[in-house]
């Protein structure tokens, strides 16, 4: 298999870096250490939360994965149990618990995914990261030329321009030195985008991936997000390692709105009437994260903000059309054909019965099935040779006469007399 698109190492660590943003937003951005400590004090506690059970582990390995989701340069298959479930466990209040797993465990499933199908990712990311830095400093660079250079250019045109005959002066030496700089940092930025392109290229095939990690097949079904994302392909199953997405709802009525607005406290006149209800953001981040030949499954993050009374649940559209709703940030979507395109949106329901705008859209395909290979073509019939023999006469036809049949002889001519055989022929 050729190496990926680098656009789709570029989309996989971009979402490691907003799970690794999420942990650090939800943890208050704590110190790493301050962060594990609190998890090992939970679990010694008699009445811990089972969800942290897997947090057992020593500050090294803690640290390493953790920071390698910080900084986009890793998504090791333990990091869910060992790291991003019990941080979300141990670090969200009561009201915010679900809302906080349901992100997590959308970013996960997206992050999971793209991830999985970048060949040796650990190294893409690397070098990403080392492409980023090198195109920092060359922006720097370039506003330093900038704030340093121009302004002499500026002032010796100005001496020049009283006098006509005024001979032009050399061009500063910091200028120069500048410049070799700049040239010096574009050559190597390129230099290490050809080795990202075209670094693994030629190598025998291995895909790389770490030991542990899932290594899904690779199939037809591919997907393109409307925001011009580069088309990636798809597993043909879910990361075994992730929690799986649960099937569509279509056989039940979607939830009644519960909210219902608070009854003033004061009946006289004048007094403020209740707020109108809030609708829900957008959901975000949707994401199809694998596809076989008859299911899709898709995952997205909830919205910013849930409106009047909190989201209660989300309306999937495929093609334009509603097809089902869910009350989880991913779904399985079956019954599909294979080697069909499908459009997909969501669109989040509030306790009061608002609904929000429509999230991204990205196009999915399912699987096509596999080619039949060709089968052998069977021998063509022997044609009869002339060796055979040949069919027998019809009964109608008579069989020809002795004398038709063989050679007819000479007969002696009368002129001819014949000879005496005992040579007494003369009188």
């Amino acid at each position: 298999m050729g190496q990926p698109h680098p656009g789709s190492a570029q989309q996989a660590r971009k979402l490691v870096l907003e799970l690794g943003r999420m942990l650090s937003d939800i943890t208050s951005g704590r110190d790493v250490a301050a962060v594990h400590q609190r998890l090992l004090d939970q679990f010694d506690a008699a009445d811990h939360d089972s969800r942290i059970d897997a947090v057992e582990v020593g500050r090294r390995e803690f640290t390493q994965t953790w920071t390698a989701l910080r900084q986009g340069l890793a998504l090791p298959a333990e990091a869910w149990e060992q790291v991003v479930l019990p941080a979300i466990v141990a670090f969200s209040d009561p009201v915010h618990g679900k809302t906080n797993l349901e992100l997590a465990t959308s970013c996960w499933l997206a992050a999971r995914a793209a991830v999985d199908a970048v060949p040796d990712f650990p190294t893409a990311s690397a070098e990403l990261a080392a492409l980023e830095v090198g195109a920092a400093e060359s922006a720097s660079v370039r506003s330093m030329m900038t704030t340093t250079v121009r302004t002499p250019i500026v002032e010796s045109t100005r001496a020049a321009a009283p006098t006509a005959e005024s001979v032009p002066t050399p061009r500063p030496r910091r200028r120069r030195t500048l410049l070799a700089v700049v040239a010096v940092s574009v050559t190597a930025a390129a230099v290490v985008v050809l080795l990202l392109v075209n670094g693994s290229g030629g190598g025998d095939g291995h895909t790389g991936v770490p030991a542990g990690m899932p290594m899904p097949a690779l199939s037809a079904g591919v997907v393109a997000a409307s925001s011009g994302a580069p088309t990636v392909q798809l597993p043909t199953a879910p990361p075994t390692a992730s929690p799986q997405p649960m099937p569509m709802i279509t056989g039940e009525p979607t939830p009644e709105p519960v909210w219902s607005p608070s009854a003033p406290a004061s009946a006289a006149p004048g007094a403020p009437s209740p707020a109108a209800p809030v609708p829900p953001s957008a959901p975000t981040n949707l994401t199809a994260v694998a596809a076989d030949e008859h299911t899709i499954w898709l995952a997205w993050s909830a919205p910013a903000d849930g409106g009047t009374g909190g989201v209660s649940y989300y309306r999937i559209l495929r093609d334009g059309q509603f097809v089902g709703w869910t009350r989880a940030t991913s779904v399985t979507i079956d019954g599909l054909a294979p080697g069909t395109s499908y459009t997909f949106a969501i669109v989040a329901c509030n306790a009061a019965g608002l609904q929000s705008g429509l999230s991204n859209q990205i196009t999915a395909m399912t699987a096509s099935p596999p080619v039949p290979s060709p089968s052998p073509a069977a021998p063509s019939p022997i044609e009869p040779t002339s060796a055979e023999p040949s069919p027998p006469p019809s009964p109608s036809e008579e069989p020809p006469t002795p004398s038709e049949s063989a050679s007819p002889t000479t007969e002696p001519s009368p002129l001819e007399a014949p000879e005496d055989p005992e040579g007494d022929g003369a009188a």
